[in-house]
């Protein structure tokens, strides 16, 4: 306010270009701090975008492995089962033969 009114408080030549000159300096000074400061809010949203989608597949591997590790213990048991009702059908049959 002070640099829009100066000239008008202080007719002459002189006041006018000097306020013209630090109002133009000010006014630089200005848009660059803003663009240094839209600069800087767009990288911290670039990293923490990057570091979103890090964390969403590295979750998404994890979770192929849990999966993945389901499956094989699913496969063993499957199997374990298969063996005992074999080792139960065996002796079964062993008894109904030394029974006969």
């Amino acid at each position: 306010l002070l640099l829009a009114c100066w000239p008008l408080a202080f007719p002459g030549p002189f006041p006018s270009r000097l306020c013209r000159i630090v109002a133009t300096g000010i006014w630089t000074a200005h848009l660059i701090r803003s663009s240094y400061v839209h600069e800087s809010a767009v990288i911290d949203r670039t990293d923490l975008i990057d570091d979103l989608r890090q964390t969403v597949a590295q979750t998404l591997k994890e979770r192929e492995d849990g999966q993945n590790a389901d499956s094989v213990l699913n496969h063993i048991l499957k199997n374990t089962m298969a063996d005992a009702s074999g080792c139960i059908d065996l002796c079964c049959q062993q008894d109904a033969s030394a029974n006969a």
